[in-house]
């Protein structure tokens, strides 16, 4: 499309935020359905551009996770990001609130299941690829489960309404060629 950009990493919830507020000039990938009151400026592009997992990460590899339901009415402590909207949500569901331990970063996470406070952290299963765990400091923790898969899609501030079907027609054309 002939523009640059820069991908910053930033918290879930500072990230939608600051692309609501036109800080930043959008979101890279969110799920499809995302709190249009919480954030009226964002206009989602209408192509998907990958999926995630979100894997439920333990230490005691006895724990069998499959799916959010396999959670309800289990005494174990439940990380899980700070921001993740998604997650916390569904996790409010099926697990005491006393139980869900929110945390800043992925790495806390890591250290938190290894001293045994936590029992199971939910994460997206990208965190399976970060440095920190291909250390070897965290080869205990192995996933043991999927509580979910989602499709997530690209979303731009409302000033770049008319970049939004371009950009599903650039990605789509992509997709077809091989580039992701």
């Amino acid at each position: 499309m002939g523009y640059g950009f820069r991908l910053i990493s930033q918290p879930g919830e500072r990230a939608m935020i600051d692309a609501d507020q036109g800080v930043v000039d959008g979101e890279a990938g969110r799920i499809s359905n995302i709190d249009r009151k919480k954030y009226p400026n964002l206009i989602r592009v209408p192509y998907p551009i990958t999926t995630m997992k979100d894997g439920a990460y333990s230490t005691d590899h006895s724990i069998k996770i499959n799916g959010w339901e396999s959670l309800a009415g289990k005494p174990y402590k439940v990380g899980l990001l700070k921001g993740i909207k998604s997650v916390e949500q569904k996790l409010l569901l099926y697990v005491d609130k006393a139980n869900i331990v929110t945390l800043s970063d992925p790495e806390q996470c890591m250290k938190m299941l290894k001293a045994g406070r936590i029992d199971i952290f939910i994460g997206g299963s990208q965190i399976e690829n970060a440095t920190f765990m291909q250390s070897g400091i965290y080869k205990q923790i192995r996933r043991v489960g999927i509580v979910e898969t989602k499709t997530l899609y690209p979303w731009l501030h409302k000033r770049h309404k008319n970049l939004v079907k371009p950009l599903a027609e650039t990605l789509k054309t992509m997709k077809s060629e091989g580039w992701f």
